[in-house]
């Protein structure tokens, strides 16, 4: 970030010596990078305490990835990562955001894709993208999937979405063996979903995300994909 302040600023003081005829596009990133360099400082001093950002590139202050590990709720013990990417258009359009972790979520499909209102260009009750909002809104929504904003009744996700409403007796928020049941039912779709040509690759996925433990009725995930 540092390096990139320097950088604007550099750049500030080299105008005098250029044509001042310069492109729509570039003027665009240059409002989006200097934006960003306060918003990254304003962030850093207020992310939640479940989250971290990492920067694989200083300079690149919108490509960033985002950590999300929640301490309550149904994904308590889970870790889950983001991909944000922010156009050089921002702040008049929203981030893109990608979910990296395959997870079981009424709100976020198995490719990634996630639904949260204000990551929409276009809303029609006033709760979608706005100039006003920044990084620290999109990160605390994000943060919030996993409790406040955890949405059963208008699922991106409907078979994750059904899933709870069949299984609430195993599905509490704060029961420890929760997340671990929600990773199972994931391994089971992976092997419903799956082909012959993929089945090994899938169970060994499921095997790594198990880790060989029994949900709490005794029945393992691989004793119940076989009979499903």
């Amino acid at each position: 970030m540092l390096t990139l302040a320097r950088k604007l600023k550099k750049d500030d003081a080299g105008k005098a010596g250029r044509s001042s005829a310069t492109s729509d596009s570039a003027h665009r990133v240059s409002i989006r990078d200097r934006l960003l360099t306060k918003e990254v400082a304003d962030l850093e001093a207020n992310l939640p305490s479940t989250c971290k950002a990492s920067f694989p590139d200083e300079n690149k202050l919108h490509h960033f990835q985002l950590s999300v590990s929640p301490d309550e709720g149904y994904y308590q013990s889970g870790k889950f990562q983001f991909e944000v990417d922010v156009p050089e258009a921002y702040n008049m359009v929203p981030p893109k955001v990608r979910c990296l972790t395959r997870i079981w979520h009424p709100n976020i499909t198995e490719n990634g894709e996630i639904c949260l209102s204000l990551l929409r260009e276009h809303s029609i009750d006033g709760t979608g993208w706005a100039p006003t909002r920044t990084l620290k809104d999109v990160v605390w929504g994000l943060n919030s999937l996993f409790t406040d904003l955890l949405n059963f009744d208008d699922p991106l996700n409907i078979d994750a979405a059904e899933h709870h409403l069949r299984d609430k007796r195993r599905l509490t928020p704060g029961r420890p063996q929760t997340f671990s049941f929600m990773q199972q039912m994931m391994a089971v779709q992976l092997l419903d979903d799956a082909d012959e040509q993929n089945l090994t690759h899938i169970c060994r996925i499921s095997e790594e995300m198990i880790a060989a433990k029994e949900i709490d009725d005794g029945v393992t995930v691989t004793e119940k994909a076989l009979v499903t």
